[in-house]
Parts: C-alpha cells; sequence; structure tokens
C-alpha cells in the first residue's frame, strides 16, 4: 500500500495586516488614554476655562467612527512610503486629530464645528494622496554637487553668525540652563531693538541649528555638531525659549539612534506616546498631582484643540480676514484685527494677556472662512509635497527631528508665519542642498 503523504496546506496571510492589527490596537488604547486623561483630570480640574464634559451616545458613535475612519486613513499614507510629509500627518493625527475626536464625544463642539473638521482633514487625506499618486514634483531630479555642500555651510555660518553676534551684543555670551526662570528672559529679549531680517534670521536659528546637529553626527563630523549645540545654547541664553533646549537635547539623542523605517518609527512613537499618557494617569491617580497631565495633556493636546473651536466661533459672524495680517500688510492692506490672539484669549480663555495662537483649522477659518475647509488643506498639501522633493534620500533621523518640530507649528500657528517666521522656507532649502548617500531620486509612490 502506498504511503500517502500529508497535503500540507498554507494560510496566505498579507505580510502587512499583523502591523496593520496592531496599529490599531494601539490607537484605540491610545484614544482610551486620551478619553480617560479628559474625562477626569482636565475636565473637571479645568472646567471654569471652558471644557466641557457632557457626553451623548449619539456624539460618542460619531466621535469613534471620524477617529477609527482618520486612523484608517493615516496608516495608508505612510505605509511602503518614505516620505516626511507622511511622518508630519502621522504626528498630526495623533497630537491634533485624537484629541479633537475626543472633545467631540465629550461634547465640547457644535454640529457645525464637527462637520467643519471632519471635512477639513478628510480633504487633506484626499489631496495628499492624490499628489502622491501623480508623483507630483516642484523641484527637478538633481545629482550631487560640490557646490551644495558651500552653499549649506553659508546657511550654517550665517546663522551662527547671528546667534553670536546676538548674544555678544545683548547677554554678554549667557549661558543658563535653569529652566524655571525663563520667563525673565523673554522679558528681556522683548526689549532688543533687532531688524527685521537679523529677527527672521534669529527664528530660523530654532530649528536650522539643531538639523545641523543631526547632520553633521551622521556626517561624522562631530566636532562641528558640538559646536552647533554650544551655539544652541548660547541661543537658549539669548530669550529662554525652552523650543531651543528642547529641539537640542533631542538632536544629540536621536544622532545616535540606528537608522529604522517610517514604519517601525511610527509605532516606537504611538506606543512612546500611549505609555506617556498612560503614566500622567496613573501619577494623578496615585498622587492627585494634575500637574503632568495639564503640562503633557492640556497644554499640548487640549489646548488647541479647544482653540480650534473658539477661532471657529469667534469669525461665525464676522468677515474673515482674508491675509491681511500677514503678507498683505505689506502692501498697504490693514487688518480689522490686529490683536485677534489676544482677542480670542480674552474671550474664551479668561485673560486677555493670554496669546492664543492657534493653526490649521483656526488658520483655515480666519483667513479664507467656510471657503478655507476646501483651500487650506489644498495649499497645505502643496507645501508638504515641496518639503517632501528637497527631503527625498536623506536619513530617517531627519525626519524625525523635521516632523515634530513642524508639527508644534502647524497646530499652533498659521501655515504662513510657519513658512517664514517658524523657518519652513529656509528647512526645505538646506534639506535640498544636504548630501545624500546615493543621491536623490524620484521615489514612485
Amino acid at each position: 500500500m502506498r504511503n500517502i503523504k500529508p497535503v500540507k496546506y498554507k494560510i496566505c496571510i498579507n505580510k502587512h495586516i499583523p502591523n496593520k492589527v496592531s496599529f490599531f490596537i494601539w490607537c484605540i488604547i491610545y484614544r482610551i488614554f486620551i478619553d480617560i486623561g479628559y474625562s477626569r483630570i482636565i475636565g473637571p480640574h479645568f472646567r471654569y476655562v471652558g471644557f466641557i464634559v457632557d457626553p451623548t451616545l449619539g456624539l460618542v458613535l460619531y466621535s469613534w467612527i471620524v477617529f477609527l475612519l482618520f486612523a484608517d486613513l493615516t496608516y495608508k499614507s505612510y505605509q511602503n512610503r518614505n516620505r516626511l510629509s507622511d511622518e508630519i500627518i502621522f504626528v498630526l493625527f495623533l497630537l491634533s486629530v485624537v484629541p479633537t475626536t475626543t472633545m467631540t464625544a465629550f461634547g465640547q463642539y457644535p454640529a457645525g464645528f464637527i462637520i467643519y473638521y471632519t471635512v477639513y482633514w478628510t480633504v487633506i487625506f484626499f489631496i495628499h494622496h492624490l499628489f502622491v499618486l501623480g508623483n507630483l514634483h516642484f523641484c527637478p531630479k538633481r545629482r550631487e554637487n560640490v557646490y551644495f555642500e558651500y552653499m549649506l555651510m553659508a546657511v550654517f555660518v550665517l546663522i551662527a553668525f547671528v546667534i553670536i553676534y546676538i548674544s555678544a551684543k545683548y547677554t554678554n555670551f549667557r549661558i543658563h540652563f535653569n529652566l524655571l526662570t525663563v520667563y525673565g528672559l523673554r522679558e528681556e529679549a522683548s526689549k532688543y531693538s533687532l531688524s527685521t531680517i537679523l529677527r527672521y534670521l534669529y527664528g530660523w536659528s530654532r530649528v536650522t541649528m539643531p538639523i545641523f546637529i543631526v547632520y553633521f553626527f551622521l556626517r561624522n563630523r562631530r566636532g562641528l555638531a558640538w559646536v552647533c549645540f554650544g551655539i544652541q545654547m548660547l541661543n537658549f541664553g539669548i530669550e529662554g525659549s525652552k523650543t531651543v533646549f528642547f529641539m537640542a537635547i533631542f538632536a544629540i539623542i536621536i544622532s545616535h539612534l540606528p537608522q529604522i523605517n517610517i514604519t517601525f518609527l511610527n509605532g516606537l512613537i504611538l506606543k512612546g506616546i500611549t505609555c506617556l499618557y498612560a503614566l500622567c494617569i496613573l501619577f494623578y491617580q496615585l498622587t492627585g498631582s494634575i500637574v503632568p497631565a495639564s503640562m503633557l495633556m492640556r497644554r499640548v493636546l487640549f489646548v488647541p484643540a479647544y482653540l480650534q473651536w473658539a477661532y471657529y466661533d469667534y469669525f461665525l459672524d464676522k468677515t474673515p480676514d482674508y491675509f491681511r495680517r500677514s503678507f498683505l500688510r505689506h502692501f498697504g492692506f490693514k487688518t480689522p484685527y490686529p490683536d485677534l490672539d489676544n482677542i480670542i484669549g480674552g474671550l474664551y480663555s479668561y485673560s486677555s494677556a493670554t496669546n492664543a495662537n492657534n493653526g490649521l483649522i483656526s488658520d483655515a477659518i480666519t483667513n479664507l472662512g467656510y471657503f478655507g475647509v476646501i483651500i487650506m488643506p489644498i495649499i497645505l498639501c502643496l507645501v508638504l509635497c515641496a518639503l517632501d522633493d528637497s527631503s527625498r534620500g536623506l536619513d530617517s533621523r531627519i525626519y524625525i527631528l523635521v516632523s515634530l518640530y513642524l508639527t508644534i507649528s502647524l497646530t499652533n500657528t498659521f501655515l504662513n508665519t510657519v513658512l517664514l517666521t517658524h523657518g519652513l522656507l529656509i528647512i526645505i532649502f538646506i534639506m535640498l542642498f544636504m548630501k545624500r548617500k546615493t543621491g536623490i531620486r524620484h521615489l514612485k509612490a
């Protein structure tokens, strides 16, 4: 009798499914912790500021449907790709979209804003994906050139000279490390008489020096990297900007991490931020102190999400600004809202001294009204496309630094301010001239 070998059946499973399942599980856990933090800590302790905890079944269901839909679109945006814009959208999803869905579930927003917000982010995902499929480019293909390094070093020397000049003239090369006394430094720095060009160059130094730190470490030019770090510490001594201090420290840390792909990187970010907010809740339960939750949850997540509604509510019955506060003011246009940030702070935060900066939807509603829900996402995606063009082929560790900085900037500031004052244009410029390992090639989606 013949020996019949048993047939081995193989179940074919898409290799990306386990990653996707893990991604959704961690996203849901993250959303649950954000819900707990808002409903048990932020809402009850900061109700007087305007945070509402009044959930209804309909709002809860809608918020979770939108959350899961945008989580799926976020996951699809960065799979099998290596683009900086995908990383920025992913971090924006964690720091902006998720807390907004949480506040939607607990009755913070009216129906009009909820619809406005849903349409706004749907357009961002659709247009971004459309640009990816169309393989849209702003920069022609370019090959490595010795002059690129000269251009890069020229920018480095210029920014370094500006910091050293300001530090020497106004602070006598002050080195300062006390994070508790930075507000005195800021008040002092507000009185410095800097020209417009110097103010722009100094503002750009917040992000350019950390980028140079990472770049020089990756190019094994450690001496120059530590010179950048020292100059950034002089920068911190000028006005005590916490962004300057922590970006420099963060740049040192990520420079010594191994290069990892975007999918693995995003998994680390998602798990890390989930555990961080879980610790904030645990700390509150054990000690009763709201300090960590207030700093890391309220300030980072819920204040920007709250101010989105504040801007929307303020402009419901008012004429949009149409960019008269930004570049049009140089052509003689006068804005009817010269102190808009303080007006919003006074009306919605009970303090006219509050500088209520915000971005994304607030930018759209302020400058273009209801049409902004379509136009501003397109403009943002065009900017992200230019950012992708300049950063193709760069090390993922540079992506980490730039995406974190730009995400925070876009969440808290109008796009035109991010482009000029916060240095997005100079970021595009310097990344375009950075040396790649194999040269730049336009990658297909």
